[in-house]
């Protein structure tokens, strides 16, 4: 069946509550190895040689995310401080300086600059929250008469 131009191909849209290979793929895993220890990361090694050689990207990716997770550190990388929105230039100059000396990794700077970018945001919304209440409860001039 073709669609006409324009139209989609699934108009409805995904089903509520389906979720992703990768989610159930994890979640089959963390079963398989909670189980009494069906599966330990020895006997994954060998099917995720497997699946590499498959060419299988999420099933690796999953299988080498519960083997060796992404240890989460605290970068030692200090940031200038962040008092106004236009504050957030000179941060994130700082991050992709970070990242050109060695001192954060590519992940670690995306996550910081996805903080920055609330933070500025949040920083922006205040203050346009404070200028309308301003303008607000500004008394209103004399008239000359």
């Amino acid at each position: 069946m073709t669609f006409r131009p324009g139209q989609s191909g699934n108009p409805s849209g995904r089903p509520l509550g389906s979720r992703n290979k990768r989610t159930i793929l994890a979640g089959q895993l963390r079963q398989d190895a909670n189980a009494a220890n069906a599966v330990n990361a020895a006997q994954l090694v060998p099917i995720v040689i497997a699946l590499a050689g498959l060419r299988d990207r999420t099933a690796l990716q999953v299988c080498m995310d519960i083997i060796c997770p992404a240890k989460a550190r605290a970068p030692a990388f200090e940031l200038p401080r962040m008092a106004t929105a236009t504050d957030a230039v000179p941060v994130m100059n700082a991050i992709v300086q970070g990242v050109s000396n060695g001192d954060l990794s590519p992940r670690e700077a995306a996550k910081l600059a996805r903080r920055v970018e609330r933070r500025a945001r949040r920083l922006r919304a205040r203050h346009s929250a404070i200028g309308s209440v301003e303008t607000i409860s500004m008394p209103k001039p004399a008239s000359p008469t």
